[in-house]
Parts: C-alpha cells; structure tokens; sequence
C-alpha cells in the first residue's frame, strides 16, 4: 500500500536530532592540538574550582546544598568533560610532551592496578590484557616442530577427551 507518513516524520526529526550533534563533534575534531587543550582546559578551570568551593559551602553548614553542588560538578566532568576528552585526545597526543605526560600516567595506572591485584578496565589507551590461554607470537611452535604423541594418549573416536599439550 503506502507508508504512514508519521513514521516518515519520525524518521526525518530523529536524522535531524543528531545532525547538530555531529556537526559540532566534526568542528571539535577539525580543530588543532593547542586549540583543542584550550577547549578541554575550559570546563576543567571552572568545574575543578567549583568542587572546592562546594566543599567549603558544606563545611559551613549548608550540607545539603554543598552534597548537590559536588554532585552536579561530578556529573558534569563525567558527562561532558570525559566526552569532550575522548573526542579531543588524538589531537592531544599529538603534543609531544603530553604525550609524554599520557604515557606517563598510563604506565603509573596499570602498575597500580598490578600492585592492587586488580583488573584494570578496557581503556582504549591502555593495553588490553591477554587471556591466559593464548601465548605470545615468540613463544608458539613452529610448523616444523611437532609435539611428540603418546599412543596410550593418543585421542580416539570413542573417547570424547583429548589430551590437549599434543596439539
């Protein structure tokens, strides 16, 4: 038959919704790296000093105010200062002492997480761990080098298990 025309309407408001959003994402990434430290050092000189005073305004009794203030600077930060970093940190990496500095800091924060014993999570900078089941390139046998098979553990058909070092 013919389509309904309010899903063509919905369709066009919705592609229309993120064009504004794209565009200022590609005008972001357009910019240089010294630009693109000033954009990003924007938000982190006003919402760091806010934080601080936050703290002092529920240190002077008005806890309540001063708990919604930290909460909104936090929210903020994550929301749209990491935002603003993801978008704008190859342009940073391109500064040479940054990215010293980056580099640096990532080094500090998987050695931290070893000290800890913890899992680090899956940053796009960070090297993502290995699972204990797969071996480095350098370690693998090569073609040549076969494993000697035990014939009283050779799989059969009837066995069902394996012995897996023979493969």
């Amino acid at each position: 038959m013919f389509q309904r025309p309010e899903r063509a309407y919905v369709v066009a408001v919705s592609s229309a919704r993120r064009r504004p959003r794209m565009s200022l994402r590609r005008s972001i990434e357009g910019l240089g790296p010294y630009p693109s430290l000033l954009l990003l050092a924007l938000p982190i000189a006003t919402v760091e000093p806010l934080k601080l005073a936050a703290v002092a305004l529920a240190g002077k009794g008005h806890w309540i105010t001063g708990t919604a203030m930290i909460a909104a600077c936090y929210a903020f930060s994550l929301l749209i200062v990491e935002r603003l970093f993801v978008i704008v940190k190859p342009k940073l990496l391109s500064i040479s002492w940054f990215a010293r500095l980056w580099e640096g800091f990532v080094f500090a924060r998987a050695r931290l997480w070893r000290v800890l014993g913890l899992r680090p999570d899956r940053d796009s900078s960070a090297p993502s761990p290995r699972p204990k089941h797969t071996q480095p390139f350098s370690d693998r046998r090569s073609p040549g080098d076969e494993p000697q098979v035990d014939t009283a553990k050779a799989p059969t058909a009837d066995a069902g298990q394996f012995d897996r070092r023979a493969f």
